[in-house]
């Protein structure tokens, strides 16, 4: 009877702890099991989109970021944007793949993951190159999967281009005999195999009607941090009047430094500042040009046949305007304005007494004269119209005469009266 029952309970126990069993140790290599991608990067010369002939023997290798799920890739995706080497970011070993005679390399097999794709640098020496911009990619998301059942991604890399941009302050019009700065930056492509820069120079081909002043400080930057170049020990300064052309070309030691910090972030960049004045004489509505050339590893400053063609080149304009003078404010030369005034604004009034300041004493005297003689002609008339005038007889005058007449006279006037008649 007790065997049973400890049999009975035995039975529950064994199937329990088998169940057990298939949990933690039938899953095991299920849970190892995950699919994986053959992703090629295909590799070309040019920049951008346009690309060229592919290259072979380049280098890529695949870094998986860690800590990264499929619901954060957006997110790291908008942050390559500013972070492109995922700095702060966990990664794991490095895959590295080799481009063939096609221009492709191939990862075989690569793990669902979240990889970081990036060109390590090949060319050596003073030669043009560019790598590709790093970019992400994320499997099996991206992945097409084969009729063979296999999943497959390829890749058709872009290569990072060279810009150079131009501004200025003001950035429109500008007044004759006025200062205009001009601002430009440029980026810089990937050292060589070497961690080495070997040439880089910025040329600016100012305008015929600009007076070069001299640069205004020349700073590296990858957008995070910034670092302030010294003349003469990290670049130097060369004018050339003939041309009125300014170069500014980085030493050795400002090579190393612009190489050190692009090494660490491709949005490296160069800023620089030229100062220049407008001519006075620069006419009403004329265009100022600034054309700017960048010239690094690989391109030459004497060019083909001594013509100087930078890889990159942008413009600047500016258009002057001559400011009107306001025509209450006379504007003459200590020699006076002719009349009508050319080039200057005067009045009526101030032409006149230029014109006449060597004579004043002869003038005021001549006024006095024909005062004088104005005022006696007048006094003269004035007696003459009086003497004319006849006399008139005032009313008391009358009334007085009236006074002294008789009374007979007076009674004879009343009659006159009364009658309405003549007397004879």
């Amino acid at each position: 009877m007790h065997n049973s029952k400890r049999f009975s309970m035995r039975v529950p126990f064994a199937i329990l702890l088998f169940l057990l069993m298939c949990l933690f140790v039938i899953p095991a290599p299920l849970a190892l099991a995950q699919s994986t991608t053959d992703v090629t990067i295909h590799k070309t010369q040019g920049e951008g989109d346009t690309p060229g002939l592919p290259l072979a023997g380049i280098t890529f290798e695949a870094l998986p970021v860690l800590g990264i799920t499929e619901a954060s890739i957006d997110a790291l995706i908008a942050e390559m944007k500013t972070n492109p080497m995922l700095d702060g970011h966990t990664l794991g070993s490095p895959v590295q793949a080799v481009s063939n005679a096609q221009g492709d390399a191939s990862f075989a097999g690569l793990p669902d993951a979240i990889y970081l794709i990036r060109e390590i640098p090949s060319h050596v020496g003073n030669v043009s190159y560019s790598v590709i911009s790093p970019f992400l990619i994320a499997l099996p998301r991206m992945a097409t999967t084969q009729a063979d059942g296999k999943q497959k991604l390829t890749i058709y890399a872009k290569n990072q281009p060279l810009t150079i941009a131009i501004t200025s302050t003001p950035d429109s019009a500008v007044q004759p005999g006025s200062s205009v700065m001009w601002h430009i930056h440029s980026n810089v492509p990937a050292p060589d195999r070497f961690g080495l820069l070997h040439n880089y120079i910025l040329v600016s081909r100012l305008d015929p009607a600009l007076q070069y002043d001299g640069v205004n400080g020349v700073v590296i930057s990858d957008g995070n941090t910034s670092l302030t170049l010294e003349p003469d020990v990290d670049y130097v300064v060369n004018f050339e009047p003939s041309t009125n052309s300014v170069s500014v070309t980085l030493t050795p030691n400002g090579l190393a430094k612009l190489a050190a910090m692009r090494m660490k972030s491709p949005l490296t960049n160069v800023l620089l500042d030229i100062k220049t004045t407008v001519r006075p004489d620069t006419p009403q509505g004329a265009v100022i040009k600034n054309e700017v050339q960048l010239f690094p590893d690989g391109w030459p400053l004497n060019g083909t046949a001594g013509v100087a063609i930078g890889a990159v080149s942008d413009v600047s304009n500016v258009t002057v305007v001559v400011p009107t003078p306001s025509p209450s404010t006379p504007q003459c030369p200590p020699t006076g304005c002719e009349c009508p005034p050319q080039g200057c604004e005067a009045s009526v009034i101030s032409v006149i007494l230029a014109k006449t300041g060597a004579y004043l004493k002869e003038i005021i005297i001549g006024a006095i004269g024909f005062l004088v003689a104005g005022l006696v002609i007048f006094f003269v008339a004035l007696k003459r119209r009086k003497d004319d005038e006849p006399a008139v007889d005032s009313p008391n005058t009358t009334a007085k005469n009236t006074l002294h007449k008789s009374s007979d006279e007076v009674v004879e006037e009343q009659k006159i009266n009364e009658g309405g008649g003549d007397v004879q």
